[in-house]
């Protein structure tokens, strides 16, 4: 992991590791900031809040385009750190470890894997989130299909029925949907 020769000072990493932590914070915030927007959608697909619903998925999407940016920094930044401590990955986890075998690097090395904690327990609480966002979205869809085949049912008088040569019963003709169901 580290070369026994190779004795980085602290002082030298420090701003890197700082620079990639606070990368991290940046990144778990936007992730709560997702969280925050997908509580808001349901809501407002509860509301049936059309105009609401649009302008917070305009916010996700602005909030997914920062937490993409910071997501980049973090990689970049974890990169630099990983080639300052010679390790040989540049996880979150093999850096952390990589800063508590060097003097001094215990206290960082402590915050870094607090933070990548924190960052994945946000990111599944917001992947939940979002699944929930998804699900309220099908079962509105759902909902909207069915009330349109209740219409055109309520709208469409039954077809006529006609006695064949044979003595059977048949339809007239076949039933016309409003909805154009082709395209």
């Amino acid at each position: 992991m580290n070369d026994a020769t190779f004795t980085p000072k602290m002082k030298a990493l420090t701003p890197v590791a700082q620079n990639l932590s606070d990368s991290l914070q940046h990144e778990q915030d936007a992730l709560s900031s997702l969280y925050r927007h997908f509580d808001d959608q349901i809501d407002a697909l509860k509301r049936q809040d059309q105009a609401a619903l649009e302008s917070i998925t305009q916010q996700v999407n602005e909030e997914l385009a920062h937490m993409e940016r910071h997501r980049q920094a973090r990689e970049r930044q974890a990169n630099l750190l990983g080639r300052l401590l010679h390790a040989e990955s540049c996880s979150l986890e093999v850096l952390a470890e990589a800063m508590r075998a060097i003097p001094k690097g215990e206290a960082m090395a402590r915050k870094l894997h607090n933070q990548r904690s924190a960052l994945r327990d946000q990111a599944l609480n917001t992947q939940r989130r979002c699944e929930a966002f998804e699900f309220g979205l099908k079962y509105a869809m759902r909902l909207g299909h069915e009330m349109l085949e209740v219409i055109q049912e309520l709208d469409v008088p039954s077809p006529a029925r006609l006695y064949t040569a044979e003595g059977q019963m048949t339809k007239a003709s076949q039933r016309k949907n409003i909805l154009n169901q082709i395209g």
